[in-house]
């Protein structure tokens, strides 16, 4: 199962992550358990593309993994200075999409107040509905099995959703797969 992933799953999803971002007009992305195989070619594919990402890692090891790889936007989930990171790496990216492979817990909440905290210091409008960029994280995996915990602080104009790598071929049809 783990070679049958590294040879098809996994390289298809990170194409399906890049086509995914421009169909819905992003321009960068943020991606959860980032020193993981997936996350590696993820980091890989952006470092050639030259697209921005926002990896989120849990320890100084992982960290290294991806800066060793060129991506220069890491952030560890496991400092006290997590959120500011956060913040600041998707305030220089402009990542407004983010796929998360953890699923339960907060993190998927986290990335949505990052974004719009972002959004906000680099001048975007607020108000009692938030800025009105579209904030998107998508949910792959469920690597925390336990709810997917939303609060608020991010406006009106965000969006959480489960997505798939067979669904998404699905969806742009064979063709394009190809």
């Amino acid at each position: 199962a783990e070679e049958g992933a590294s040879l098809f799953v996994n390289p298809m999803t990170v194409q399906a992550f890049l086509t995914t971002m421009r169909d819905e007009g992003h321009t960068a992305l943020i991606h959860t358990a980032a020193a993981s195989n997936l996350g590696q070619m993820l980091a890989k594919l952006c470092v050639k593309r030259g697209v921005p990402l926002v990896a989120i890692v849990r320890s100084d090891a992982q960290r290294a993994v991806l800066a060793e790889l060129g991506v220069t936007h890491i952030v560890d989930s496991s400092k006290d200075t997590f959120m500011r990171d956060l913040i600041t790496a998707i305030g220089e990216t402009g990542a407004t999409l983010g796929f998360d492979a953890i699923g339960g817990g907060k993190i998927a909440n986290a990335i949505l107040v990052a974004m719009e905290q972002a959004l906000l210091q680099r001048g975007e409008k607020g108000g009692v509905y938030g800025t009105s960029v579209h904030k998107q994280v998508y949910i792959y995996g469920r690597l925390d099995v336990g709810p997917t915990q939303l609060t608020a602080g991010y406006g009106l104009h965000w969006g959480v959703g489960g997505w798939l790598v067979s669904t998404h071929l699905a969806e742009v049809g064979m063709e394009r797969t190809i």
